[in-house]
């Protein structure tokens, strides 16, 4: 079979895309099994007519688009294109939204398919059918249209991971690429060695496909072996001796105490270049962040989410006090090692109260870097429905809330959309007069005052002067400017070190 892959992958300005290990999968277990594959990293929205003469030139039989929840609207236009081109071409929607929103997906007139599980061996044997010209309505993992009537098959997951190709990271274009070429980031090469998750976040998608597998009796969690993702490594710094650090995208790389230790004893071996990784809060004991030290992690990842110990619990079902908050952040500290943490605002009965406390209890804890976004309720989270039972809906206004990129905050009554934008925006500055504030109170409590009321002032009488796109742009370089600030002075130990951290 002819395959062609498509990965939409763009915001409203170029950003040059990211890599995504999905996709290199499925590329490699395709090509594997003999099919041709081509793969179009689509990071510009092309014109109805290039998209028609750039890609569909090789006459494919099957074209297949990964998309998340944002580009499948996207994902739906070219797919219309393919059908009006040639309706016999057989086509497929996978990605976060097959899996996820799969009863929307294959809704889509355009749409033959949707993979709505792990699609490596799914999606080969679906091929195999479809080349050998026999009944493909039983292939796990899929959905299909038949004859007016809607097939959904038994989902499960691949038991071994080991059993998968490698990801072809290859198809790739590292030149361009947003890690290797843009906004001054250092040159990084993105890993995982695991799947699945134990815990049921209630903005995440996990409890869902956690459900969705209960039948199963095998191991949700999985993991590639230590030393063949090690081997991963060496073969992509190989080829791109230009790689400066690596970043692993694991949710919990200590979950499993023994693939851990593994994990750390292959890296020091065979590895020399520094790395970063995620962390959850309650999971980090002293043999964890230690042994991260000393294989080379420079930077840690961790989910503060929210700093109100009552609404983590209550509203986000992370039940993790601020004790076990500190304790591992402690940690880190006494390792040297800096934590970014990430956070969200915007979220359900969410006030600007409770919004800035998060920025504070971030100052508190010593984060070195803070990555605040603004909460969207994704298809099939717990979330959502509480959004939906309250009548919470995504703002029909896109706020410009930088030169790359934009948001739909929540309309609620407990917070403004406006008052959402701004405490994001000036999520830096929030964090640095925090801790001036603990430092020396009377200049950092004043200052904390002041911008208090800035939020609330322009939030409520000039809301559409601060909305414009000049303002949050001016607003996104002085964020930059004091983000640096703060990590220069009171995290110059760590800066000083190891200057790839001003670059991420």
């Amino acid at each position: 079979m002819n395959v062609l892959l498509i990965y939409p992958d763009f915001p409203e300005e170029e950003l040059g895309g990211c890599f995504y290990t999905g996709v290199a999968s499925i590329y490699a277990s395709v090509k594997k099994a003999g099919h041709k594959i081509q793969f179009y990293h689509m990071t510009k929205l092309p014109s109805d007519k290039a998209f028609e003469q750039d890609y569909l030139s090789e006459r494919p039989d099957v074209v297949a688009f990964s998309s998340c929840t944002p580009m499948f609207k996207y994902a739906q236009r070219f797919l219309k294109l393919v059908k009006e081109h040639n309706p016999s071409i057989f086509t497929v929607v996978g990605g976060a939204h097959g899996r996820m929103a799969c009863d929307d997906a294959i809704q889509s007139p355009y749409v033959d398919a949707v993979c709505a599980g792990e699609g490596e061996f799914s999606f080969v044997e679906l091929l195999s059918r479809l080349q050998a010209k026999e009944t493909y309505w039983d292939v796990k993992n899929f959905a299909f249209k038949k004859d007016g009537q809607i097939i959904k098959n038994q989902l499960e997951v691949i038991e071994t991971l080991n059993d998968i190709p490698d990801p072809d990271r290859e198809i790739f274009n590292y030149k361009t690429l947003y890690e290797y070429s843009k906004g001054g980031r250092a040159k990084v090469a993105t890993f995982m060695f695991s799947r699945g998750c134990p815990f049921n976040c209630a903005y995440c998608c996990n409890e869902r496909m956690k459900r969705d597998y209960k039948h199963q009796k095998k191991v949700y969690v999985r993991y590639v072996d230590p030393v063949r993702i090690v081997q991963q490594i060496k073969n992509h710094i190989k080829k791109h001796p230009e790689t400066e650090y690596v970043r692993f995208d694991d949710s919990n790389i200590n979950l499993d105490k023994n693939i851990f230790r593994r994990f750390i004893a292959e890296y020091k071996k065979h590895i020399s270049l520094p790395f970063s990784c995620h962390a959850r809060p309650n999971l980090v004991d002293e043999e964890t962040v230690r042994s991260l030290k000393e294989a080379g992690c420079f930077l840690i990842m961790m989910g503060l989410e929210h700093g109100d110990a009552k609404f983590r619990a209550d509203v986000l079902r992370r039940p993790m006090s601020d004790v076990i908050l500190k304790r591992a952040y402690d940690l880190c500290h006494k390792y040297e090692i800096p934590v970014r943490s990430f956070a969200m605002t915007g979220l359900p009965f969410e006030t600007l109260r409770l919004a800035v406390k998060t920025m504070k209890t971030a100052a508190l804890l010593g984060t070195y870097d803070l990555s605040n976004s603004i909460f969207y309720p994704y298809p099939y989270t717990e979330l959502k429905a509480t959004c939906d039972t309250n009548d919470f809906k995504v703002s029909s206004k896109r706020f410009e809330v930088g030169p790359l990129n934009f948001a739909l905050p929540l309309k609620q009554p407990t917070i403004k959309e406006k008052e959402v934008i701004l405490v994001s925006k000036l999520a830096h500055i929030w964090l640095f007069l925090f801790v001036l504030a603990r430092k020396v109170p009377l200049i950092g409590r004043a200052l904390c005052s002041l911008i208090a009321l800035f939020v609330f002032v322009f939030s409520k009488v000039y809301p559409e002067v601060l909305m414009t796109k000049s303002i949050m742009n001016m607003l996104n370089k002085l964020d930059l400017r004091i983000n640096l600030f703060y990590k220069n002075t009171l995290y110059r130990k760590y800066t000083k070190k190891n200057g790839l951290l001003l670059g991420i």
